[in-house]
């Protein structure tokens, strides 16, 4: 993994997708059952709040008769899902020279579960033009059908920000 900036990261799998400057590619990726590669092969794995993820699994290699043609192999992102008839909260802050906070309620019915997650990422960097805020919200839900039924919904919401070291800011251009 690199990470050049928080907003510019890169997952490399056996060597497949290191010639790739800023981004995962030739790598395919998965949040629950949805496909986040796009069709040229790119992955924006930034944008997903990791709160919301319950396991990650990676298979190394080509997947292609499971997961689809992917070279490098394939990162599956379980989305955490609520138990039936539970609910709870949770907060969690991080502070320091950056700032995190993450916002968790889960409520569970009888037959449907819903997570809200949201969370915030924020830095002012060490360089100029090297600001970082990012702003998400996920919502998970699964409604139970019946005993080989079942509907889940997963959205996300993603308002950022991101400087790139050394480059011009408005005022400089």
């Amino acid at each position: 993994m690199e990470s050049g900036t928080l907003s510019t990261n890169k997952i490399m799998i056996r060597g497949i997708g290191a010639r790739n400057l800023f981004g995962t590619a030739n790598i395919r990726t998965y949040f629950g059952d949805i496909p986040l590669t796009d069709g040229n092969g790119e992955s924006s794995i930034e944008d997903l709040e990791l709160s919301s993820l319950s396991r990650i699994e990676v298979f190394k290699g080509p997947s292609s008769s499971t997961y689809g043609v992917g070279l490098g192999g394939t990162i599956l992102l379980q989305p955490e899902y609520t138990d039936y008839k539970s609910a709870n909260s949770i907060i969690s802050i991080s502070a320091g020279s950056f700032g995190r906070l993450v916002v968790k309620t889960a409520i569970g019915g009888e037959k449907f579960g819903v997570n809200l997650i949201y969370g915030n990422n924020h830095t002012d960097g060490y360089r100029n033009n090297n600001e970082y805020n990012r702003h998400t919200l996920t919502i998970i839900s699964s409604i139970y059908g019946g005993e080989n039924d079942s509907f889940s919904l997963i959205g996300s919401y993603v308002n950022l920000k991101a400087g790139i070291l050394s480059s011009l800011d408005r005022k400089g251009f």
